[in-house]
């Protein structure tokens, strides 16, 4: 394999991860609103869960107001739609974005929905709720090491 330089096999398998998360991430993010937006119900994993913790967190994104809840919805579907435009952005345009969202990931989605949430109702915070916010994290550094938008074209003679 060749090095991270946008024409070796790491590059692919790089590319292939970045677009996997892409993709797992826009699942969530436009479908669980076109879901609720077409059924008027939450998917059942999210509307039936028995944790009261999660509940809780649960209700504070999905059932707090429509005003919140269409804003959310918005915020969701650009940021999957900034997500597929950065990756063909030069790198100097995806670092800053990119690392915003990782902070808003480890911090705001998580230290702070942590703090909320544990303060509102008393139990552990779920392990998989900072699974999920890693791997969107990681997402997002995954967008910045990608190569440069055509470092591994072939150039004409």
């Amino acid at each position: 394999p060749k090095s991270l330089s946008g024409t070796g096999e790491r590059d692919g398998m790089l590319r292939t991860l970045v677009f996997a998360g892409i993709a797992l991430q826009g699942l969530m993010f436009v479908g669980v609103p076109v879901f609720h937006m077409l059924t008027g119900e939450l998917p059942g994993p999210i509307k039936d869960e028995p944790d009261p913790l999660k509940q809780w967190i649960n209700a504070q994104i999905f059932n707090n107001s429509e005003l919140t809840q269409e804003m959310l919805y918005s915020f969701w579907v650009l940021q999957w739609l900034c997500m597929i435009s950065l990756t063909a952005a030069p790198r100097i345009h995806r670092v800053l974005p990119s690392t915003w969202m990782v902070f808003y990931y480890f911090y705001v989605a998580g230290v702070e929905e942590k703090r909320m949430s544990e303060a509102a109702v008393p139990g552990r915070y779920p392990v998989e709720n900072w699974v999920i916010h890693g791997i969107f994290a990681l997402v997002w550094v995954g967008i910045v090491a990608l190569p440069e938008p055509g470092s591994g074209k072939k150039k004409k003679a």
